[in-house]
């Protein structure tokens, strides 16, 4: 199982469920959860295989902004994906 961790600015219970609901429809037999008292606002999808830009995308048009949190040797990296309906623009803040 992989499992991917992105930053969100999900603030209320009732908008991460909402979130949550509408990843399993399209990610079945996954487990996605939210820890909305962490300051990042992490959304957590645990899964076989996983494609981190279409959640983003998914979230991004909902008007959420998402991080998608990655873990190289040790050392947190944030890559930040703003998905567009005309371009996809990727920003590596280190």
């Amino acid at each position: 199982m992989l499992v991917e961790v992105f930053k969100t600015n999900v603030e209320t219970e009732e908008a991460a469920g909402l979130i949550i609901s509408e990843q399993r429809c399209h990610l079945p037999h996954s487990k996605i959860n939210f820890d909305l008292e962490d300051c990042d606002k992490v959304l957590r999808i645990e899964r076989c295989t996983i494609h981190p830009i279409r959640i983003i995308e998914l979230l991004n048009t909902k008007g959420h902004i998402v991080l998608c949190l990655i873990k190289i040797f040790g050392t947190l990296i944030r890559l930040t994906i703003f998905a567009t309906k005309w371009f996809l623009k990727v920003l590596l803040l280190i």
